[in-house]
């Protein structure tokens, strides 16, 4: 979980004790949103003998709820580790107002959102000395808002320290963002420090000859190959989601050449109250052990517990995409994947499923990452902009700005929903109300409306129901699961669309409740679910 050397830790803390921005690039092996607050937590910087006014709080920065609570509970388990410590009253998650006694604790895992939407409430961010903010290398829209926005608050707080932790390689654009923070005269901190972490272990690269048509017929034949001809080791074999982990596991059991035991990443399961996100794997088929080789099937890297000893890693550089379809990572995020193979003695193979000449183009696997704003992403920022006070938005500093059609079409959207006037300026209460709300801008201006003809009630419903996950008509993690799914579906599905569906499952929910509380916790393949409205 926390593989850093001594090395690392020293130069991190040096880092934070001296530095306003502390930028980590490079390819570490570990969860940097775990081991950073725990080397932190430490190395003395959550001391509340130090600070008894106000006690300095980590918050380290996610991109869902699902990492924060994964998260969370890596770091509890390190906290574990220090002798006369509690970690249930020092590590806790902000995931918005709902869990707020959470937020008063020492170490503190919140959401991108949630965070944004608290600096509508304070600020300066005053509660918290140390931010963390992970996985920058994706370029999310949100994260970029809150890079901007952090660096405003570092001109009047000189004394809150920001680390920005690249899993992967560097960020060029982020880096020269705040590379061009100037430090009060009156604060004697540097501005920015970078630490860089070397790969533990060098690594031989092999390509295809010719490009593959199915990656995972390239797949099946290159484990085949390993477990053939190559010396005994693991081998960790990459997919961009569960469900291709899963097809893939099927395809490797059915070849005759293929006999080790599989290992199949799964997906984290979020129970109700304090949430176990532990990574769960379960082991496929087990032919012929004797041999001591595993082949772990993995589609998350940031989740990398249980992964022993890789040796050779077999990677067909996809990803899911934002949109949800799959896509050609970038080189970057394939070079930090290598960084699993940690033999010092440079005998580990890094199988890539596309030729040397395709990852060499730029045209076709692009080097880093770069932001990609959607006009609903960018309306909700120019209403978090000027909720913060922020009039016009050539003041306010993007890490990357954004195009003037993004913003012109953005700036339309929120005039037509009566959000913005003639002139540019925010409509309010409108304005704050749907800032606060986030989401779709239809969906926050649908919601305010309804205040206005009295069916409150009935818009919450609705958008409740929008926002609801499609778990309810896909799932099914064994055949007979599967069936069970269809089966139950025949009794509640509407021809009429998804809404009526899930209010059928809320009648036949109520109708059950008494005669078999379990029902729906088996219908919906969640854990303790309970029944709508209880």
């Amino acid at each position: 979980m926390g593989t850093y050397s001594a090395q690392f830790a020293l130069e991190l803390v040096h880092a934070v004790e001296t530095s306003s921005v502390t930028f980590i690039s490079g390819y570490p092996d570990s969860n940097l949103g775990i081991t950073i607050p725990f080397l932190l937590f430490k190395a003395g910087f959550t001391d509340y003998k130090t600070c008894p006014k106000r006690p300095p709080r980590l918050c380290t920065v996610h991109k869902t709820e699902q990492e924060a609570l994964a998260c969370s509970s890596g770091t509890r388990c390190l906290v574990a580790q220090v002798p006369k410590t509690k970690p249930l009253e020092i590590v806790g998650t902000y995931l918005g107002p709902q869990n707020s006694c959470n937020e008063y604790k020492k170490l503190v895992h919140a959401t991108v959102d949630a965070i944004l939407k608290r600096i509508l409430v304070d600020p300066l961010l005053s509660e918290y000395s140390i931010l963390i903010l992970t996985s920058i290398q994706e370029r999310l829209v949100a994260n970029d808002l809150l890079m901007a926005i952090l660096k405003r608050i570092l001109s009047i707080r000189p004394r809150l320290r920001l680390v920005l932790a690249s899993h992967g390689g560097d960020v060029p654009a982020i880096f020269s963002f705040y590379r061009k923070f100037k430090v009060p005269d009156n604060c004697e901190l540097q501005a920015l420090s970078h630490i860089r972490v070397a790969s533990p272990g060098s690594y031989q690269e092999l390509f295809l000859s010719n490009p593959c048509c199915n990656y995972l017929d390239a797949t099946v034949s290159t484990v085949g190959s390993i477990c053939k001809c190559e010396p005994n080791g693991n081998v960790l074999v990459l997919v961009p989601d569960y469900t291709h982990g899963k097809v893939l596991q099927e395809y490797l059991s059915r070849s005759n050449d293929v006999k080790i035991t599989f290992v199949l990443q799964e997906p984290p399961r979020v129970t109700c109250g304090e949430q176990n996100s532990k990574t769960e794997r379960t082991a496929g088929e087990q032919r012929n052990t004797t041999s001591g080789r595993k082949v772990y099937i993995w589609y998350n890297l940031e989740h990398s517990r249980g992964l022993e000893d890789i040796k050779y890693l077999v990677d067909p550089c996809l990803v899911v995409h934002a949109n949800g379809g799959i896509t050609v990572c970038t080189r970057n995020e394939a070079i930090a994947r290598a960084a699993i193979c940690k033999d010092p003695a440079g005998t580990s193979k890094c199988f890539r499923l596309l030729p040397e000449s395709v990852f060499s183009n730029d045209g076709f696997m692009i080097p880093s990452r770069r932001v990609k704003c959607g006009v609903q992403d960018l309306a909700w920022a120019i209403l978090l902009i000027g909720s913060l006070g922020i009039d016009k938005l050539s003041n306010f500093d993007f890490v990357s700005r954004p195009s003037i059609d993004q913003l012109t079409k953005a700036m339309h959207l929120l005039y037509q929903l009566q959000v913005m006037d003639a002139q540019g300026n925010l409509i309010y209460p409108i304005a704050n109300f749907m800032a606060e709300v986030g989401g779709s801008m239809l969906t926050g201006a649908f919601l305010f409306k309804s205040t206005e003809t009295g069916c409150s009630r009935e818009a919450l419903i609705i958008c409740a129901m929008m926002q609801v996950a499609d778990e309810i008509f896909k799932g099914g993690s064994t055949p007979m699961h599967a069936e069970q799914l269809e089966a139950a579906k025949l009794s509640f599905a509407a021809q009429q669309g998804d809404l009526l569906s899930y209010f059928n499952v809320y009648q036949l929910a109520q109708f059950y409740k008494d005669e078999d509380p379990k029902w729906l916790s088996r219908l919906v393949d969640l854990p303790d679910t309970q029944y709508p409205g209880t």
